[in-house]
């Protein structure tokens, strides 16, 4: 039986990401199901196989977890793209400009008599 490395766990450095960290994690459960396909199971009892299942289920089931969480994440920093667009207010970056800023701009500027222009 070809039994393959794994990386690391718990063990991240400073310099790495966390989709370095999540790939990892990935990985590691990728080869976890692996190897417990590589096993004898012709020897195996009809619990035994489902036993087998059942730890293979919970681990694809963790993979997904860890997909989906990760690529909501993903989603989330990466379609920020307004970035630079926050409000100086309220801080946040849903919006160009809140009324308080609005109000406090407009009443900042010197008003213009249009009559003398």
């Amino acid at each position: 039986m070809k039994v393959k490395s794994y990386y690391l766990t718990g063990s991240q450095m400073t310099w790495e990401s966390e989709e370095l960290s999540h790939t990892r994690d990935v990985l590691n459960q990728v080869q976890s199901i692996w190897n417990m396909t590589e096993l004898d199971i012709d020897a195996l009892d009809k619990d035994e196989l489902i036993g087998l299942l059942s730890d293979i289920s919970f681990q694809v089931n963790e993979i997904s977890l860890i997909c989906e969480n990760e690529l909501n994440r993903l989603i989330k920093r990466d379609s920020n793209v307004n970035r630079d667009k926050v409000c100086s207010h309220c801080e946040d970056d849903n919006i160009w400009v809140c009324e308080p800023c609005m109000n406090k701009w407009a009443d900042s500027v010197e008003e213009v008599n249009f009559d003398n222009v």
